[in-house]
């Protein structure tokens, strides 16, 4: 491990470039690492995982006009990729990793489920919060497929709205 111990009014002077040099036996390895003072709220901000940020916003409700109820796993990929453009924090992970991530937390369940929407009858990957089930007498295929109707009708919203 090395430790610096750099002031701050040397990083206000612009960015201060540390280059290192490794070896170990017969490799080599030569970098430069890059320091420059940020605003703390960006930088706090950036070390939060874009995944981690869009399900916590999207399970508290937080996205506008986006439905916390049981949708396509690839609908969510794309309200998740339209979130990352409208905030603009960079590059979209990819599908499968975003959907490893919300597999992981707590209050969900990613499951091939079969439903019947506006398209009629389908089987897909669907992403379900757990706090949301219908109500008894309610045909569970025909209310899953009205939850990812009601989710495709406010992502294409989401997606229009800059």
């Amino acid at each position: 491990m090395i430790t610096l111990r750099i002031s701050l009014e040397s990083l206000k002077r612009g960015p201060l470039r540390l280059p290192f040099e490794l070896t170990s036996g017969q490799s080599r390895l030569t970098l430069e690492v890059s320091l420059k003072v940020g605003q703390p709220e960006t930088l706090i901000e950036d070390d939060i995982d874009s995944r981690e940020r869009f399900w916590d916003q999207w399970k508290g409700r937080e996205l506008d006009d986006i439905p916390c109820v049981p949708c396509r796993s690839d609908d969510l990929y794309e309200a998740y990729r339209a979130w990352v453009k409208r905030d603009g924090i960079g590059k979209a992970v990819a599908l499968h990793s975003l959907i490893a991530f919300i597999r992981k937390q707590d209050g969900v369940m990613v499951k091939q489920a079969r439903y019947r929407g506006v398209a009629g009858a389908e089987k897909r990957m669907v992403v379900m919060p757990l706090d949301s089930e219908p109500s008894k007498n309610v045909n569970r295929s025909k209310w899953l497929g009205a939850c990812v109707d009601e989710f495709r009708v406010a992502l294409d919203g989401f997606r229009r709205v800059k």
